[in-house]
């Protein structure tokens, strides 16, 4: 985002040729939304417990609401055998990196010891 700050307010631009923009190539984080507005996208790593089977599932996403939705809805693979789910952990990352690593770890012996504790 700070890129962006500093292209804009150099005047230089963020737009590039063919509606791509330097700032979306190297940072995947920055993303355009239908309007053809630049916004930083948000990253959740999340669990859903089934309601019927004892299991949990643990994914990482940037639109939260749609993808409970789509594992709702047996949309997934996955998770279809599984559902219905109602969702007991969500966190917030400004990157996919970090979201990614706290996936990690809540997959993990460790991370799945808490879950079963919520």
């Amino acid at each position: 985002m700070a890129e962006l700050v500093d292209a804009l307010s150099s005047g230089g631009s963020a737009f590039g040729r063919g509606g791509s923009t330097p700032l979306m190539r190297t940072n995947p984080d920055i993303r355009k939304n239908r309007q053809g507005f630049l916004f930083l996208s948000m990253f959740f790593v999340y669990a859903l417990k089934s309601l019927n089977r004892n299991y949990i599932y643990i994914g990482m996403t940037s639109e939260l609401e749609v993808r409970i939705k789509r594992h709702n809805e047996g949309k997934n693979r996955t998770t279809k055998p599984y559902s219905p789910f109602v969702l007991i952990y969500t966190k917030e990352f400004e990157t996919r990196i970090e979201a990614r690593k706290h996936e990690k770890y809540m997959k993990s012996g460790s991370g799945r010891e808490f879950l079963k504790g919520i």
